[in-house]
């Protein structure tokens, strides 16, 4: 099913929320850590409200691997931050 990722970032609520572009430095189904594209690292907790989205389809957090360029937004959680949406582009 397509989805539309415009849609889908208002409906979980992070317009406008931290969104960063980058490498995956390292995956597990509870944490990402992405590099940017300006060398910057962060890490972020995920939780079931997580949506992963790749190749306009959903899918789980299993789709993503270290070395994945990918786009990640969320919202700031205490001293960290928390990954609502996970967009993984066409290679």
């Amino acid at each position: 099913a397509r989805l539309n990722q415009a849609r889908l970032v208002h409906a979980l609520g992070i317009a406008g929320s931290r969104i960063i572009r980058g490498t995956v430095v390292s995956v597990t189904t509870t944490a990402i850590t992405v590099r940017s594209t300006d060398g910057f690292t962060q890490t972020w907790r995920l939780d079931q409200q997580l949506r992963v989205v790749k190749q306009h389809a959903r899918t789980d957090i299993g789709a993503v691997s270290t070395g994945a360029t990918i786009g990640i937004a969320g919202v700031r959680d205490g001293d960290g931050h928390l990954g609502r949406l996970i967009l993984v582009p066409a290679k």
